[in-house]
């Protein structure tokens, strides 16, 4: 029997989900949409988005959302750089109405960077995010890809290190007049890759920031082993027969 819902396309389209896709098709209704509030102001943090317009670059494996029935709950990741003419925007799963006039409307990549410009939102993250929609099933497909990109904008925005004098213990009391202060690094054993410093001056309690330059120092690691991560932890393998 076909459920009934206050909009009649809704209704409409599950009757034919259900009747030509999945007979056990039925909307999720999940509640309260979860919702966690940033820890800083979205001036002080990297941005990623996430699109549901099918969009991916050229040359990269297409959604598979006209042959699955229930729906293609892949992923594909586009680079920040990744200009319009970049984009697959012939894809028969792309909505031709606005997109291929205009990205923006689907992957504010640009709007993205002007906002960061005019310090309404951190720096853009090197990569975004694509899904599929019209998916029909989302689970487990959906829970999945959702870990995967958790794992990618994470290193995207790692935070490596946050060496901190309270911590160490040192440096404590009153100072009047002009110092310098140096922190030192016998061994900086990071992969190959960009980084980013930030130097911050607080106060005894970590609260009120007397000086905060947020990811002003980039600097560069040029290395020729092939690896995975940001840091390399000194280490070796053995093997032994087992009994």
């Amino acid at each position: 029997m076909t459920r009934t819902f206050e909009d009649p396309i809704l209704t409409r389209i599950h009757g034919i989900l259900r009747a030509e896709v999945d007979p056990d098709f039925h909307f999720l209704e999940p509640g309260p949409l979860p919702f966690v509030k940033p820890s800083k102001p979205a001036s002080n943090l990297r941005v990623a988005l996430l699109t549901t317009a099918s969009l991916h670059l050229k040359g990269d494996v297409p959604f598979r959302a006209l042959e699955e029935p229930l729906g293609d709950t892949s992923f594909r990741t586009i680079p920040f750089s990744a200009k319009p003419e970049d984009l697959d925007l012939d894809a028969p799963y792309v909505d031709r109405r606005h997109i291929p006039q205009d990205p923006e409307v689907a992957l504010p990549l640009r709007t993205l960077e002007s906002l960061h410009r005019d310090g309404s939102a951190g720096p853009p993250a090197p990569r975004h995010a694509s899904v599929s929609g019209g998916i029909v099933r989302p689970y487990p497909g959906l829970a999945e890809t959702s870990e995967n990109l958790a794992a990618i904008f994470r290193e995207d925005g790692v935070y490596c290190y946050g060496p901190n004098t309270g911590f160490d213990g040192c440096l404590g009391g009153s100072y009047h007049g002009s110092y310098r202060l140096t922190a030192e690094f016998p061994a900086l054993p990071l992969l190959g890759g960009g980084y980013e410093v930030s130097v911050a001056f607080y106060d005894k309690d970590h609260v009120y920031a007397y000086a905060w330059d947020h990811r002003l120092y980039p600097f560069r690691v040029a290395a020729d082993r092939r690896d995975h991560g940001v840091v390399l932890l000194h280490h070796r393998f053995s093997v032994s027969k087992l009994d």
